[in-house]
């Protein structure tokens, strides 16, 4: 993990969310999808925060192309956002 790196507390919360989602399923945290809104609860500042996550490699957002309703996005941590929450203890 990059030390150097700044992480919001906006984007920690974004992280400890979608490790503590309810959509979890028990798989390894890295790469097990859960939906979006599960993590923001649809709040902006929290939106803007898992973007700036996907940004900085902590986090990955889905949408399926095909699908019709656009707002079934899905959002899992990466192994960074994994080994992130693991250095500050939450894991």
């Amino acid at each position: 993990m990059n030390m150097n790196m700044n992480i919001t507390e906006l984007e920690k919360q974004i992280l400890i969310n979608i490790k503590n989602s309810e959509y979890q399923d028990g798989s390894p945290l890295c790469n097990s999808w859960v939906w979006s809104f599960s993590v923001t609860n649809e709040i902006k500042s929290l939106c803007g925060a898992l973007g700036s996550c996907v940004k900085k490699g902590l986090a990955q957002c889905y949408v399926d192309k095909d699908d019709r309703d656009k707002n079934d996005e899905t959002c899992s941590l990466t192994q960074l956002g994994v080994d992130y929450l693991k250095s500050i203890g939450e894991i």
